[in-house]
């Protein structure tokens, strides 16, 4: 029960538990046969959506979703963690996906801002993200991108994890035909 109003398995608990900060709540719980209270005061929850770590040489990113803050968490990563980092590995298992724009702008900031994502719409036209560099420019409309868009088999088949070299050694690199 929430605040005494009992609720049932197929509710969603958030509806009676969400509220106004600062509010107090009472929870309660039936755990082996007794009804046990728990009194709280409401207030916001900050998941971050990505943290990062030193593991060896390797600097972990882990994100949970390509949202607002994602680029500039990735590039407080990218500097708190470079100096001891020679290979970076991007954790995205848990990422279902989200704002495309985020998304280019954080791996951009391993390939020096080029494009990173292509999109192909209903009518085969294509269009792509920039990355950080080229962020302000107005996206290219055509019938085909200059470099492959990088696919798989589904729209989670590259949430994975990645390695990918240091930012400096990824200058060089470029997806072509």
């Amino acid at each position: 029960a929430a605040d005494g109003v009992p609720m049932s398995p197929e509710e969603d608990p958030r509806i009676p538990i969400v509220g106004e900060e600062g509010t107090p709540l009472t929870i309660t719980v039936r755990r082996g046969g007794q009804e046990l209270d728990f009194s709280m005061v409401r207030r916001a929850v900050d998941i971050p959506i990505v943290t990062y770590e030193q593991v060896g040489d390797a600097g972990v990113i882990e994100c949970i979703s390509f949202g607002s803050t994602t680029a500039q968490s990735f590039l407080n990563a990218i500097r708190e963690l470079e100096d001891g980092t020679s290979v970076w590995v991007v954790d995205l298992r848990s990422n279902p996906g989200g704002d495309s724009g985020a998304t280019s702008l954080s791996a951009g900031l391993f390939t020096g801002g080029r494009i990173m994502l292509y999109f192909r719409d209903g009518s085969g036209d294509y269009y792509y993200r920039p990355g950080i560099a080229a962020a302000t420019e107005k996206p290219h409309w055509g019938r085909q991108p200059s470099s492959a868009p990088v696919t798989g088999p589904s729209r989670r088949a590259f949430a994975s994890s990645r390695s990918i070299p240091s930012p400096e050694r990824c200058s060089s690199h470029s997806i072509s035909r």
